[in-house]
């Protein structure tokens, strides 16, 4: 069977992205952390990475600030269950890896695959799929099946959950007689799309709701094409058995019943993810 080929982000560019996140994390009122400060005096003290060049879920804003739903939806469930939140900005495979390690209190916008159960419970905040998108003056157009990505080189998020599919048809690929696909691994979106559109890679994969996000808001940036897969919930990971799991639920339950929660999508224009009707808790 032949391994799927992949290559990490340039060492200049994976600089340019650490120092990014390194100034993103000072500690200023201009900074890339966002404190939550509608939160109960005394109440639990909790950490949440946020993944950047996530546009619109978490990203760094032109005056260097972190901003997105994701970041408003921590915030706004911290303070439903009383709790001061800290918004870290980081690379989504580190965020994993500090929840692993105790650093991080939970990891949002992660989605729910079975390989996680093994390790986290998910608080579900919304639904989604991905798909794969090119630059607009491209010709390439990938037909709606998984077969016409034999052959390509596609970029993704390290550790992100679309690895494990694209790595699967990369099997069949071969197993028919074609060529592997190449998955390209970088830190964050920004840095797969600029992968792409800097001739690295064919394409490069990331949810319907950012790319269409990023059409909408950047039209003539990007062509959106090929099929959708991975059909996914997307939520709070917590370590297995944490209590903040339930809480979660609970609070985001409660925004979801009292408006906020539509409000924060609204608000990045993006109504269609407030689709959810409601949190739950999933476990293996």
């Amino acid at each position: 069977m032949k391994t799927t080929a992949r290559r990490n982000i340039s060492a200049l560019a994976f600089v340019a992205a650490a120092t990014l996140v390194m100034s993103g994390c000072a500690a200023s009122s201009t900074s890339a952390d966002s404190t939550s400060s509608t939160a109960a005096s005394g109440g639990e003290a909790l950490l949440i990475p946020q993944q950047t060049g996530a546009a619109p879920g978490s990203y760094i804003d032109d005056s260097n600030n972190l901003v997105g739903f994701m970041p408003d939806l921590s915030t706004a469930a911290g303070g439903q269950m009383g709790a001061t939140v800290t918004n870290e900005a980081t690379t989504f495979e580190n965020a994993l890896l500090g929840l692993s390690s105790g650093k991080y209190a939970t990891v949002p916008g992660a989605d729910v695959t079975p390989e996680r159960l093994l390790k986290f419970d998910f608080a579900t905040m919304w639904d989604d799929s991905y798909t794969f998108a090119v630059p607009a003056s491209s010709t390439l157009t990938i037909d709606n099946s998984m077969d016409a990505l034999c052959g390509l080189s596609v970029a993704a998020v390290a550790s992100s959950s679309p690895i494990v599919p694209l790595d699967a048809q990369s099997t069949t690929c071969t197993s028919a007689g074609k060529q592997p696909i190449n998955v390209m691994t970088f830190p964050d979106f920004a840095s797969a799309e600029l992968a792409a559109t800097s001739g690295q890679a064919n394409t490069w994969t990331n949810t319907v709701g950012s790319l269409q996000y990023e059409d909408s808001t950047t039209p003539g940036k990007l062509k959106i094409t090929g099929p959708q897969y991975q059909k996914v919930q997307i939520g709070f990971a917590v370590p297995k058995g944490s209590d903040l799991g339930p809480k979660l639920v609970t609070a985001m339950n409660a925004l979801i019943a009292n408006g906020t929660y539509a409000s924060i999508f609204a608000k990045y224009d993006v109504p269609g993810l407030s689709s959810m009707a409601t949190s739950e808790l999933v476990t293996k």
